[in-house]
């Protein structure tokens, strides 16, 4: 295994990953969110490719929050053997080209077909409300978090408003290439797309002291803590952080079981290299009960008891070691935390740390900001 700037070589996937990294600003969102379904079900191909003859050949494309921006991601992946490359064809040479020519050709659908797909973003998103700890994750914004939709604005959207999104995709120059699998013989042979690297996401979030999130159709509340954390600057501090955050998910979990009754999932995902935020879902009413109770309080120092769960949190942390050998997009995701956090260090792999070090980090994390998600007044 070895790390470059955008290459991370592994032999522990039978597959190879090229991402593109495109940095938007967060305006349009709807019309992005339509593009991406429209360019990973209907790309336009000046020929019909047979993939299998790609090696496997699959490819789809996505966006993700990135701070006060969108991440317009699109992945390709492909099987590696050697028996699939031949001397005069090369599958990996012409799935690359053939992800790269969407870029240029985009999508193609009629009337029709454009509006069953919007129909069937429609449905996601009403379902979105389901999960409202992820609006609050959309809030914030959390790194990669899935963005919130507006579903009457993705009603009027029309084709030539994702037509628009798709001439600023193809003309925009700030991004990168991304690459998983086994190491190459030479680099990804180079695109002229992206001028202006990804920025490293290290900004302070303007967030402090509570606030409320309301939507009339949330079946569920639920409560966002963001966290203000330790800099990350290498792979080992982004493990003992993780490790330490999995200690406080578990004493909230324990604490809201045993003290109070309510059954809670907690789960936590990174803002930038100096903020992360811990999420949960809850029954109805039971949202600012949960905040007044807990032992988390916006501006105070995390109480000593977490102590006590740091032995299961750093068992948590061979778990996660072993589901990334099974797991591409447990890499993937690491990768672009990463890539965009620009983390030094080899050991991305190799997860360790120690109950001293969770004690300093402990030492040095507070509260910032509490969320709450609702349907309404209670």
């Amino acid at each position: 295994m070895a790390i470059q700037k955008n290459y991370l070589y592994t032999k522990a996937f039978a597959k190879r990953y090229v991402i593109h990294c495109d940095y938007l600003k967060k305006e349009n969102l709807e019309a992005y969110f339509l593009l991406a379904r429209l360019l990973s079900t209907y790309p336009k191909f000046t020929k019909k490719p047979n993939l299998l003859n790609l090696a496997g050949f699959e490819f789809d494309f996505h966006v993700l929050l990135c701070q006060t921006s969108i991440v317009f991601i699109g992945k390709i992946s492909q099987t590696v053997h050697p028996a699939l490359s031949h001397i005069f064809k090369n599958p990996y040479k012409e799935g690359l080209e053939l992800f790269r020519s969407i870029y240029e050709n985009g999508f193609e659908v009629d009337n029709l077909l454009f509006e069953n797909v919007k129909d069937q973003l429609l449905y996601e998103t009403l379902n979105f409300t389901d999960h409202p700890e992820q609006m609050i994750l959309a809030s914030i914004p959390s790194f990669l978090a899935a963005p919130y939709i507006d579903a009457e604005k993705l009603k009027n959207i029309t084709i030539s408003d994702v037509q628009k999104a798709f001439k600023t995709l193809k003309d925009n120059k700030v991004g990168g290439v991304l690459y998983l699998g086994p190491e190459l013989k030479k680099e990804l042979e180079a695109t002229e797309k992206y001028t202006i690297e990804l920025p490293v996401l290290d900004k302070t979030v303007d967030l402090f002291g509570r606030s409320s999130l309301v939507y009339e159709n949330l079946k569920k509340e639920a409560v966002g803590y963001l966290l203000k954390v330790p800099t990350v600057h290498s792979y080992h501090e982004l493990d003992v952080l993780g490790t330490f955050i999995k200690a406080l998910c578990l004493k909230l979990e324990n604490d809201a079981k045993s003290r109070l009754g309510v059954d809670i999932n907690p789960s936590w995902q990174f803002v930038d290299r100096s903020h992360a935020a811990i999420t949960f879902s809850c029954d109805s009413k039971k949202a600012h009960y949960l905040v007044e109770q807990s032992f988390l309080k916006d501006d105070e120092a995390i109480t000593d008891d977490v102590v006590s769960f740091y032995d299961e949190a750093l068992l948590y942390n061979e778990e996660k070691r072993l589901s990334m050998l099974l797991d591409s997009e447990r890499v993937l995701t690491r990768f672009y935390i990463g890539s965009a956090f620009d983390l030094e260090g080899e050991e991305f792999f190799g997860i360790s740390c120690t109950a001293d070090d969770l004690k300093d980090y402990q030492k040095q994390t507070f509260v910032q900001a509490i969320i709450l998600a609702s349907g309404g007044e209670r």
